[in-house]
């Protein structure tokens, strides 16, 4: 899973449907913390069958109180809920990939 936005970057350029994804999420109860990594597109994190895989091109690092209850959506989903909930990601959209093995990424 990921969101798709254009977005400005840091640096002022624009990336135009960038692909952002939840790449590393830890932490308790209490408090869990992730990162956020910008991408130039989906085909630029995964590679294609021209072009290796690129490294990202920004990180936003994010903090928030999970759910822990029993009825709790998965952390990773709660995460997404949070990026989204951020104003630079309002309005993403949802990007919901299958990987190779058949599995959600």
């Amino acid at each position: 899973m990921a969101i798709i936005k254009t977005l400005e970057l840091r640096n002022g350029l624009v990336a135009k449907n960038a692909y952002v994804r939840v790449d590393a999420f830890y932490g308790s109860k209490a408090s869990i913390s992730f990162s956020a990594n910008t991408y130039l597109s989906r085909e630029a994190f995964t590679g294609t069958d021209t072009l290796p895989a690129q490294p990202f091109l920004e990180q936003d690092m994010l903090e928030f109180t999970p759910d822990p209850g029993p009825d709790a959506l998965p952390i990773w989903v709660q995460c997404y809920a949070h990026l989204k909930a951020q104003d630079r990601f309002a309005d993403a959209a949802d990007d919901i990939a299958i990987v190779q093995d058949g599995e959600n990424e």
